[in-house]
């Protein structure tokens, strides 16, 4: 970020990282030839993970889940923190799956300056810290719903989306309208809840779904209603 020609040529540049969450089987091995070799992973639930990591730059969030990964989820989990933003059919893939998200703002964290040469010092320590940490959370007694809870950062994060109570009630029902195929009033809403989120830039998910029934919706009767061959979910490819 404080390189002079980066800074030069894309101001406030930064870097993002979209993750993605799915689960299935999959069959390991060895690829490559005599020179090189490497060890993969080969099914059709990893090309699913794969396309649902390029997905995050279309929404705009840094999360997305399937909802096979939801539903392994305690239902307060589900239900108080992830949203259900799409359900898509992906290239490659003849099932419909819902798509979720864990509502957080990365650009909220403070960066931690401290020097290279503090950081160099104290490199043993932080990957036992790391270590202990990780055993922690494979123990059977570790609660993910209490991690979102007290974690520092992570309330730090979710700390916009936990002031708009009313948003989620809102964006909600906007997506109950679109998937039944009432896109007249799963436009407004999304029009409302596009620009609710205080101090952020438009929503993503709002933002996609309200372009995707403009571009698609029946407008010949004079207003916006689902074509004919809405079933409830999109094609991405």
């Amino acid at each position: 970020r404080e390189h002079p020609g980066l800074i030069m040529r894309i101001p406030n540049f930064r870097v993002t990282l979209g993750c993605a969450l799915h689960v299935g089987w999959s069959i390991e091995g060895a690829i490559g030839s005599e020179f090189k070799i490497d060890a993969s992973y080969l099914s059709p639930h990893v090309n699913i993970c794969s396309r649902l990591g390029a997905a995050t730059k279309q929404y705009l969030v840094p999360l997305l889940m399937s909802h096979n990964v939801a539903e392994m989820c305690t239902p307060q989990i589900t239900q108080e923190h992830l949203r259900l933003v799409d359900r898509v059919e992906l290239m490659g893939s003849k099932t419909p799956i819902g798509l979720y998200t864990f509502d957080m703002d990365w650009r909220l964290i403070e960066v931690d300056e401290r020097s290279h040469s503090k950081v160099t010092f104290k490199r043993f320590k932080m990957r036992q810290h790391r270590e202990k940490v990780k055993e922690q959370k494979q123990t059977a007694d570790f609660s993910v719903l209490d991690l979102i809870n007290t974690d520092r950062d992570i309330r730090v994060m979710r700390e916009p989306y936990t002031r708009s109570s009313d948003f989620f009630d809102t964006f909600d029902m906007a997506y109950r309208n679109y998937e039944a195929g009432e896109w007249e009033l799963a436009k407004q809403m999304f029009e409302d809840t596009k620009g609710m989120l205080p101090n952020r830039a438009d929503d993503g998910p709002s933002s996609v779904l309200l372009q995707y029934i403009k571009e698609h919706a029946d407008t010949s009767q004079g207003g916006f209603a689902a074509p004919k061959w809405w079933q409830g979910y999109r094609l991405v490819k």
